[in-house]
Parts: C-alpha cells; sequence; structure tokens
C-alpha cells in the first residue's frame, strides 16, 4: 500500500517522534543509520516534509532534525497523505482502475474493509501515540 518514500517517511517521522524535540535534533546521517535507510534518500523526505511543515531543521553544528511538540499531535494520516498523495491510499489493491463498490475487483469486499479500518486508524492515532508505544516496547521501528 505505501512506496518505499511513504515507508521510508513514515519511520523516519516516528524515530523524531520518539528521539527528538527543540533540544535534541537528529541529523539525517544519524537518523538513516538507525533506520538502516539510504542517506540521501532519507534526507530528501525530510527536506520535503520541513518545507511542508511536518518536521523542523536547522543548520550548523548542533543542527539536525526534529519535531516539535504541537508536530507530535498531528496523525500519521497528514505524513503519508504528503508523501504519497491522498490518491495512492485509496487505490484498487489490484490497480484496477475501475475498482468501486458498484463495481468492485476481485478482492475488493476483501480489501476494502481493511483499507478504510487501516486508513481511519492513521487519522485516530497521533505521533505522541506511536511514539509511547515505541517507548514502552509494544511496538518498534
Amino acid at each position: 500500500m505505501l512506496s518505499q518514500s511513504g515507508k521510508y517517511a513514515v519511520r523516519a517521522v516516528l524515530y523524531l517522534a520518539v528521539h527528538s524535540d527543540e533540544a535534541h535534533k537528529i541529523g539525517f546521517k544519524k537518523l538513516s543509520e538507525d533506520l538502516a535507510a539510504p542517506a540521501a534518500f532519507v534526507a530528501k523526505l525530510l527536506q520535503e516534509l520541513s518545507r511542508k511543515g511536518h518536521v523542523n531543521s536547522s543548520k550548523g553544528k548542533n543542527g539536525g532534525f526534529y519535531l516539535t511538540e504541537s508536530q507530535k499531535q498531528k496523525n500519521l494520516l497528514e505524513i503519508i497523505i504528503e508523501i504519497e498523495g491522498k490518491d495512492k491510499l485509496n487505490n484498487c489493491v489490484l490497480d484496477a482502475s475501475h475498482c468501486n463498490q458498484k463495481h468492485p475487483c476481485a478482492l475488493h469486499h476483501i480489501a476494502y474493509p481493511k483499507q478504510k479500518e487501516f486508513l481511519n486508524g492513521l487519522k485516530e492515532k497521533t505521533l505522541i501515540d506511536f511514539a509511547s508505544e515505541i517507548k514502552k516496547g509494544t511496538s518498534f521501528l
């Protein structure tokens, strides 16, 4: 359902939600090493999210990327839409161009309810909620 860009963006933002704040900024190299993700790719994604106000960055010796408390109040769906676009999340799992409720593909009745549940879950939980689960060890990056 998510592209590689979407997956890296989600992991990077959740990493920042757990490990950063205005006093603790994280460089893209450290972040990419910890996530085992390509550094240039992560840097590009974080710069894009920074330009759109989902992530903050600062330059200099103690610079890096971080999330403010208000950014941590956002839901993960906002981040994913920024990277993937809204249409990608509503696409048919078989990429059937005319799949819908009235004209369903072979997997529609299985996939559509799960897709709705997934999107609602992303909308209901904030980055703080996900970060809390990671800190408790009930989930991981």
